[in-house]
């Protein structure tokens, strides 16, 4: 297994050490969903808006596809400060069988995952049902570049960690470039 993690990581090794980069507000599209007054709720204009940034996610990470269906999960991972974290990132689908999946998108050549609070828990039958099987491949695929969502509550300020391996990676990354924004502002 220690083998595998790393042939499967060692791909990259002209990329540079630190290739975290932070955006903020940055897809105008999502303007288009936070301006809709009528036709959905917030639950529904929140999953509206994740399965947005999915496709740019899908767009911008141009993953080489094999024989395996790529997955891109969506999942919810806490509060941080005032803002809620999601994580978006690559995977298998044998992943499914280790996270609570509770909606499930097909977007083009991708199959979205979603495992975000207050929605039901899909069994693995409902998965199966749904056409995705997630018995384990002849291989194992390490998929390193994660986006960290940081969502305010009304969703009109967002700002995404892209690159980073763990949350607690990303939530460092949010702290410089607010201090750095911060700095900026009231220098002028």
């Amino acid at each position: 297994m220690a083998m595998l993690i790393c042939v499967g990581c060692n791909n990259n090794t002209n990329q540079s050490v630190n290739t975290n980069y932070i955006t903020q507000n940055e897809y105008k599209e999502t303007n288009d969903i936070l301006n809709y007054k009528y036709g959905i709720t917030d639950s529904i204009r929140k999953r509206m808006f994740l399965s947005e940034l999915a496709f740019h996610y899908a767009l911008e990470n141009d993953y080489s596809i094999d024989s395996s269906a790529p997955i891109i999960t969506v999942s919810y991972e806490k509060k941080y400060k005032d803002f809620d974290v999601y994580s978006i990132g690559r995977s298998d689908p044998w992943a499914l069988d280790a996270m609570e999946v509770t909606e499930l998108e097909l977007m083009g050549r991708y199959i979205v995952a979603y495992s975000i609070p207050g929605g039901d828990t899909l069994s693995m039958d409902e998965i199966i049902q749904m056409g995705i099987n997630s018995e384990s491949g002849e291989y194992i695929s390490v998929h390193e570049s994660s986006w960290f969502v940081f969502l305010s509550s009304d969703m009109r300020k967002y700002i995404i960690v892209k690159g980073a391996f763990a949350k607690e990676e990303a939530c460092i990354e949010l702290d410089l470039f607010l201090s750095d924004s911060l700095s900026h502002n009231s220098g002028h």
